[in-house]
């Protein structure tokens, strides 16, 4: 018997605490190289690994085993039980969180729906109770609700989403804004879907973080991105949806790119901006993505390399009312 099955006997309903995310063991280790000043790169060369290997361990889609523990403890500290309990932990969060993604009746969908902001940010015609569920289905494109459970549901359970503490989470509210953010999507023309092409752009979007003008930087940022088919939407979240942004493929020529400026602060907006658009350069076109508060210290490492001083950037996008429906 392998000395490390001990390790998986902890029951869960041990757990007093049982948090509303699951955070892979990758977030530790990407941590931990970034306090090393180590690239995944030169990590996967230590462990004999190779950099897609390792990327897929980062975001939690490869399990950690016994023999990765040990590698990982050899290069970074850390004991092999530590690292073991760290991905059966993330493993039984994920599992739990899994079942609570997609409502399990008509009622309760409509009723975790924010209507309210649907209404007011003109997602959605004002609507009496009787109408609710015909609007609603029209604004998903579904023609009834166990085709919208089907089609979000497996859209929410495949995201990756690493979710502000701060605010409930509400899986229909989010995918009230991924739906709203594809409708906006299809009213961008873009050309097709041309990576080589977006990283040169990346490297030309930093000027734009100089700008203290969303009404100037915005329009700017949205045209060379589109060239490279990557459609760049701003949306407000609605209550219950804590994402600040997101990405998909719509399409094989055409992507999305989803900023809903929660935080409304200079390096908040563009970190994740970029955290995005490398969503896009590395990971697969079936994925999806949410992002939610992003770590204090990776957005002061950000700001430092990319962006400008601009302390009135909150101001500005106030007194612009710079959150679209």
């Amino acid at each position: 018997m392998s000395k490390y099955l001990p390790f998986k006997a902890k029951p869960s309903e041990e757990k007093e605490f049982q948090p509303d995310w699951a955070s892979p063991p990758g977030e530790t280790i990407a941590q931990i190289l970034e306090r090393r000043d180590l690239s995944p790169l030169q990590f996967a060369e230590r462990i004999g690994r190779t950099p897609k290997e390792v990327e897929q361990l980062l975001i939690g889609n490869e399990k950690i085993t016994v023999e990765t523990a040990q590698k990982l403890e050899r290069f970074l500290g850390g004991s092999v039980a530590f690292w073991m309990i760290r991905e059966l932990q993330y493993r039984e969060d994920q599992a739990r969180l899994a079942s609570d993604v997609v409502p399990d009746s008509q009622e309760q969908w409509l009723g975790d729906l924010p209507m309210g902001d649907m209404q007011k940010f003109g997602w959605i015609k004002p609507i009496s109770r009787s109408g609710a569920l015909e609007e609603c289905l029209r604004f998903f494109d579904t023609p009834d609700f166990e085709t919208w459970r089907q089609k979000y549901g497996g859209l929410l359970r495949q995201a990756a989403f690493k979710a502000s503490r701060s605010f409930p989470a509400n899986p229909s509210a989010t995918a009230a804004w991924l739906r709203r953010a594809e409708i906006q999507a299809e009213q961008i023309n873009c050309g097709p879907w041309n990576a080589g092409r977006f990283r040169l752009v990346l490297a030309k979007v930093r000027e734009l973080s100089r700008k203290r003008d969303p009404d100037i930087f915005l329009p700017e940022l949205r045209k060379q991105c589109a060239e490279c088919g990557v459609a760049v939407v701003v949306l407000r979240a609605p209550t219950g949806c804590r994402a600040s942004g997101a990405t998909r493929f719509l399409s094989s020529e055409k992507a999305l790119l989803l900023l809903s400026f929660r935080y409304l602060s200079d390096d908040h907006f563009w970190f994740t901006f970029f955290h995005e658009a490398a969503h896009l350069l590395l990971h697969d076109r079936a994925a999806v993505f949410l992002e939610g508060k992003t770590c204090r210290e990776r957005r002061r490492k950000m700001k430092l390399t990319i962006l400008p001083q601009i302390s009135s950037f909150q101001k500005i996008c106030e007194s612009k009312c710079l959150i679209y429906p």
